[in-house]
């Protein structure tokens, strides 16, 4: 196997890795046990009328957007009632 050949398969394996992360991320593989706890953890923190002390924050765990859309909650939709684009996940190109 040449070169070219080599940088080929190494390309698939890398676009065939990507994809089943994403998979598994999306199917939550990608979390153990003790993520999903925290991330319910969060949830319930959050439905409970954000009262007492939150749950632990993982900082750089999977569980870190769960914790942070739920601290920020009443604020997001607060910024979302003002300003409906902010629920956007793309930005808007000016005309021209």
């Amino acid at each position: 196997m040449g070169e070219p050949d080599r940088q080929a398969v190494a390309s698939q394996r890398a676009a065939l890795t990507f994809i089943g992360a994403a998979q598994r991320r999306a199917a939550g593989d990608d979390r153990t046990d003790a993520d999903r706890e925290l991330e319910a953890a969060w949830r319930n923190w959050a439905a409970a009328g954000r009262q007492g002390a939150p749950p632990r924050l993982d900082a750089f765990g999977v569980s870190a957007s769960t914790a942070v859309r739920a601290a920020l909650g009443p604020e997001l939709a607060e910024a979302a009632r003002r300003d409906p684009t902010t629920a956007r996940r793309y930005g808007i190109l000016p005309p021209g």
